[in-house]
């Protein structure tokens, strides 16, 4: 409501699939965003593994947690870099993250596959491309903690069945979705 989001305490045990439901609008991403210290909080705090993290921001990154937003941000570089965002790139593990991302088939009809300019914020591909290509760079990174907020909105149903049976794959990752 106008008063934002007050009284909300709950964990996330390590391993799990932790999903938090509500209406449009009823705060679900303003959130998951104060958890991971993207917007402040006015009381109260977040822990890990029983800790109080100082600042959540620079805390709850990789290796620890990753994040994709319902609006995913992708830069006019090649998929390559906007999935390894400046990490050192090690074959089989970009080749197990496109598995996860359920990229495999399109990146072969991409024009120049991985090193396709996907143009600023990624014009070149589908919504659901851009969407995959960001939990992609997420799995990449291979967290403790995977953070999704509304991943699958433009995915069509067999390809969300497809990628959310591959997250549960995933059995030593803990989701907050």
């Amino acid at each position: 409501g106008s008063t934002g989001i007050r009284d909300v305490s709950f964990r996330v045990p390590a391993g799990s699939f932790t999903v938090l439901s509500g209406r449009v609008g009823s705060g679900k991403t303003t959130l998951l965003r104060s958890i991971l210290g993207t917007l402040p909080i006015s009381d109260g705090c977040v822990r890990w593994n029983g800790k109080e993290i100082g600042d959540p921001k620079t805390f709850l990154v990789p290796p620890r947690c990753a994040y994709t937003p319902q609006i995913p941000r992708l830069f006019s570089e090649p998929l390559r870099d906007n999935i390894l965002l400046g990490m050192p790139e090690d074959p089989v593990a970009i080749s197990e993250a496109i598995r996860s991302g359920v990229m495999e088939e399109d990146i072969p009809t991409l024009e120049n596959g991985l090193d396709t300019i996907v143009g600023p914020r990624g014009v070149k591909l589908s919504g659901g491309q851009i969407q995959r290509a960001a939990a992609t760079r997420m799995f990449y990174r291979n967290p403790d903690l995977l953070v999704f907020d509304d991943l699958s909105s433009a995915l069509d149903v067999e390809t969300e069945r497809t990628l959310w049976r591959r997250v549960f794959e995933r059995s030593e990752s803990t989701c907050l979705v």
